[in-house]
């Protein structure tokens, strides 16, 4: 096979088509597991119940709705999350439309002067860390198009939308950033407005002065997105992306409850006999067990 040959084959493939790690998946590492997050939130049920679950790949249709939802990132699959951030980075002191790839009227919405942005699958498939994420660079409104849920196929993600956008607040909400983002049931008087696909946003000469005088933002979100990916032991990626945003805002003062947001926080019992199973178990690493042997003491 020639170079070319492979190039034009390595641009043809669909990097949005989801594959499950089942050896991550939560069942796996832990047989009294009961997390039902990807089977739960599959809108054409694709993926069937089990420790751990298996997906139909024919019968997925790229939602990308579980890819957050995972606590583990047991899936993987390109998601137009890194393609939002560079977005942002072209965008100043203006609202942005997220409209999703199913979506029939994209180019129309609310306010002319606004920006739409039109990614590949779902909103649901965002998450919240990614507006968490960003509504950090700079954008100050964010709306989620959710005016033609009703008629799509996915329409049993819609309430994951509304669930994401409104934790999305409340976490922002720490560091004093008020109703970032919110969603659009219904536009009453839709007009035109510009357009942009997260894949392919323009790129003018104007754009072009802009995006070199916010070369810091960009570098911000790659290292915010850096690791999201990984095959290793972690996190999914939506917690991935919220623990970025509040490092990212670590400088201003907060309040906020983690454990809303199912972050845990662990003390060591007495009765604690230092086996070692927690290290062991943790499908994230999370939990690390060191024995120090001359002094007799574990962390």
């Amino acid at each position: 096979m020639s170079l070319l040959n492979a190039a034009e084959r390595f641009a043809s493939m669909d990097r949005s088509q989801i594959v499950l790690d089942a050896k991550r998946c939560l069942h796996s590492q832990d047989q009294y597991s009961e997390c039902a997050a990807c089977f739960s939130i599959c809108p054409v049920n694709a993926i069937t119940v089990g420790k751990p679950p298996s997906l139909n790949s024919e019968a997925c249709q790229s939602c990308l709705a579980c890819l957050p939802a995972c606590p583990v990132g047991a899936y993987r699959a390109d998601d137009d999350v890194a393609d939002l951030l560079n977005c942002a980075a072209h965008i100043e002191d203006q609202t942005v439309e997220l409209v999703c790839g199913l979506h029939p009227k994209p180019a129309t919405g609310v306010d002319p002067e606004s920006i739409g942005i039109r990614i590949a699958g779902c909103l649901a498939g965002l998450g919240t860390g990614a507006y968490s994420t960003l509504s950090t660079l700079g954008i100050e409104r964010l709306l989620s198009r959710t005016d033609a849920c009703s008629e799509c196929k996915w329409h049993s993600l819609s309430p994951e939308i509304y669930r994401q956008t409104e934790r999305a607040n409340r976490f922002l909400s720490a560091w004093g950033k008020v109703d970032v983002v919110s969603y659009i049931d219904e536009i009453e008087s839709p007009v035109e407005r510009v357009l942009w696909s997260a894949k392919n946003p323009p790129m003018s000469r104007r754009d072009l002065f802009r995006l070199m005088a916010r070369q810091g933002q960009v570098a911000v979100a790659r290292a915010m997105e850096n690791g999201v990916t990984t095959s290793e032991r972690k996190p999914g990626r939506d917690r991935l992306r919220l623990l970025s945003t509040a490092n990212h805002l670590s400088e201003a003062s907060a309040s906020v409850d983690l454990q809303e947001f199912c972050f845990a926080t662990l003390s060591i019992s007495d009765s604690c006999t230092a086996c070692g199973a927690c290290g062991k178990a943790c499908p994230t690493q999370a939990l690390k067990f060191e024995k120090n042997e001359e002094e007799m003491t574990f962390s």
